[in-house]
């Protein structure tokens, strides 16, 4: 009878950390917590049987195999094989041909720009991922009226950060989630109370309403970095592998107008109809930021969250550009969340 193989699925990746480590199950875009020990089993016999690994490791060692090999079953990571060959490894290369693929625009009652001719730039370069974040109260009809000049945009996914008001009530944002289904976040900050909203009876159960009591009046509430934010898809990962997740092809408005890499970040390129999105992106000093990934970065690249977090360049521990996030909290040597 011919002998069966084992082998981890193309899509379920193991990356190592300093004290553990994880697989990441691209397909289902879940991971799950692994001991070095099997991922360094993993690196060294990609293709094993059981004999294979007790005669490499030992006897004494037959319970512990047989354990890692039953996880990586039970949890579908990889399949006995006959055939091995058809199973290529996945191509990590990353690429968009967008020249932006995101972007930021702040705002507050100071704020002297137009968000048309923005928005007009955003298109020509393909952007497709939108954040608009407004400080102050901000008028209901004009909301629509950048809403609805969005519609033949570019722009695939909107999310609003909207200070709350009076003039809206929780019906005139659901209302504006089923006119703008574009909209795929809407964050209400500096509530009274914290809220949580899925319209499920309208199918935009995905399409979160949130009440939040958090004042948010600057940029300074951007940076944080937790497991809520982990994304394990194949689009961040093979990302978050070459490029900053956070950075790469995103181009922003902070609330003076200074177009920025991101307003949180102190460097600027120039107001916002004085100079044009299109032509920063020809700068050097603005591009150089969307390379710096997580294996350059102190502490993450030693971390076993690396491809699937999210990250921060403003706000760095020593206010150094290659130092970890200073809203960061995981401690990978200890593998524990402070």
């Amino acid at each position: 009878m011919e002998q069966k193989y084992f082998k981890l699925f193309a899509n379920c990746i193991p990356v190592k950390g300093a004290s553990r480590s994880i697989i990441c199950d691209l397909q289902r875009r879940d991971y799950q917590l692994i001991p070095n020990s099997l991922f360094d089993l993993l690196m060294s016999f990609p293709l094993f049987t059981i004999t294979e690994l007790i005669d490499a490791y030992g006897e004494n060692e037959r319970e512990t195999l047989i354990e890692y090999v039953s996880f990586l079953e039970e949890h579908e990571f990889g399949g006995w094989l006959n055939d091995h060959s058809a199973f290529q490894p996945l191509d990590l290369t990353w690429f968009k041909p967008s020249e932006i693929t995101n972007s930021i625009i702040d705002w507050n009652k100071d704020s002297d720009f137009e968000f048309e001719p923005i928005f007009n730039e955003l298109n020509d370069l393909n952007c497709q991922y939108l954040q608009l974040r407004f400080f102050d109260h901000f008028k209901k009809v004009r909301l629509e009226e950048l809403l609805t000049s969005l519609d033949r945009s570019s722009i695939l996914s909107i999310e609003i950060f909207f200070h709350d008001s009076l003039e809206f009530t929780t019906n005139d944002f659901q209302r504006l989630l089923r006119r703008f289904p574009r909209i795929t976040r809407l964050i209400v900050h500096s509530a009274k109370e914290n809220r949580y909203f899925n319209d499920p009876e309208h199918f935009l159960d995905l399409i979160a309403l949130n009440y939040t009591t958090q004042k948010i009046t600057d940029e300074a509430h951007c940076g944080e970095v937790h497991s809520g934010y982990f994304s394990c898809n194949i689009d961040h990962f093979t990302e978050a592998k070459q490029f900053n997740t956070c950075l790469n092809k995103k181009i922003s408005i902070d609330k003076k107008g200074q177009i920025c890499n991101c307003p949180s970040m102190t460097q600027k390129f120039g107001k916002i109809g004085d100079a044009t999105l299109n032509a920063t992106l020809i700068n050097e000093e603005f591009t150089t930021k969307w390379s710096t990934n997580k294996d350059q970065i102190e502490t993450c690249k030693d971390c076993e969250f690396r491809y699937i977090c999210s990250d921060c360049r403003a706000y760095t521990e020593g206010n150094l550009p290659l130092s970890k996030p200073a809203k960061c909290n995981y401690d990978p040597y200890k593998g524990e969340w402070n």
